[in-house]
């Protein structure tokens, strides 16, 4: 099932094309590797996909009724909420189910309701009915969830407890980490999520991306944790995209940088023919009969020209077929 689809997508700051001619669709449980050098547009992609900026030309459609989150590398905690910022971590997670805690709460006054009024059959329904969509949307469970989160991600009870304004930098990205892990959206992206991680979480957090049951996008560096993450690999080049599927598992990275060898191999095959056909362009056209009206020397170049095309062009062909 196609969750997102992105088509023809450009982005032009100016006259400067970040991003040009981008499509490609994210089937529900891929895991993406969205690799490039700096500044190819990798997470101008991720704001487009989100919304935060609007496409030059091109589109995005994202499935109806699926979430989006993002972790952010300049600014992992832009979506916090001036509530969230006056909040403890632990709280901080808290707010990411604001229907569960909206529902708590209401439950809460109509336990209150039925205690002081026994009898009130409209209470009675209201509270049967949404005890049991809290339960089922996981509302017995989310506030272990959180603590539990944020102890895989480094914050003991200590730490949990504190204000947000008291965390570092480091601290802050890694709770807007845990909270987008623990809402569980249907389309995951995380822009180098391995910041501020020591090994031991790092490992947790392989561990866990690599069990997500929906969809995942990643930019990351980190070549080793790439290579064990991502079922497929989106290579922004100058040149276009290298969209490759991963078929052996922990060995992603490495596929991509054959793939971008053999590309390589077959531009330059191909800029090595155009080269030839325009410095003998009498050659594709040249026929016995007016070899024979050339002089030696000159029949003798023509040959080599062509045979020179010939080997060109069927190892472009070879290329292409591997």
């Amino acid at each position: 099932m196609i969750i997102l689809s992105v088509q023809n997508l450009q982005k032009a700051f100016g006259g400067n094309h970040v991003l040009k001619d981008v499509s490609f669709v994210l089937q529900d449980h891929q895991r993406m590797g969205l690799v490039g050098v700096n500044g190819c547009g990798k997470s101008s992609l991720f704001r487009l996909i989100t919304g935060e900026q609007e496409a030059t030309e091109g589109a995005v459609y994202i499935s109806k009724d699926k979430t989006v989150g993002i972790l952010r590398q300049d600014d992992a905690f832009l979506d916090f909420s001036e509530e969230d910022r006056e909040a403890t971590a632990l709280e901080v997670m808290y707010h990411a189910f604001p229907h569960l805690l909206k529902a708590e709460a209401r439950l809460s006054e109509l336990e209150r309701i039925l205690h002081e009024s026994e009898g009130n059959s409209s209470a009675v329904s209201e509270y049967t009915s949404l005890n049991e969509r809290f339960i089922a949307e996981g509302g017995l469970e989310f506030r272990g969830r959180c603590a539990s989160t944020l102890q895989k991600m480094g914050f003991d009870t200590e730490a949990q407890n504190r204000p947000f304004s008291s965390l570092s930098g480091g601290q802050r990205t890694r709770l807007a980490l845990s909270r987008e892990l623990c809402r569980e959206p249907d389309i995951l992206l995380l822009d180098e999520p391995t910041n501020h991680l020591d090994m031991e979480t790092l490992v947790w957090l392989e561990s866990y991306l690599s069990g997500y049951k929906k969809c995942l996008m990643v930019i990351s560096h980190d070549r080793y944790f790439l290579g064990k993450l991502a079922t497929r690999i989106l290579d922004i080049t100058p040149f276009g995209l290298i969209d490759m599927m991963v078929t052996h598992t922990g060995d992603g990275y490495d596929e991509l940088c054959r793939e971008r060898e053999r590309l390589s191999a077959l531009r330059n095959t191909q800029s090595l023919i155009k080269d030839s056909a325009i410095a003998h362009p009498h050659t594709a056209e040249l026929s016995q009969k007016e070899l024979y009206l050339k002089n030696k020397q000159e029949a003798a170049d023509a040959r080599k020209a062509q045979k020179r095309l010939e080997r060109l062009r069927a190892e472009a062909e070879k290329l292409e077929n591997e």
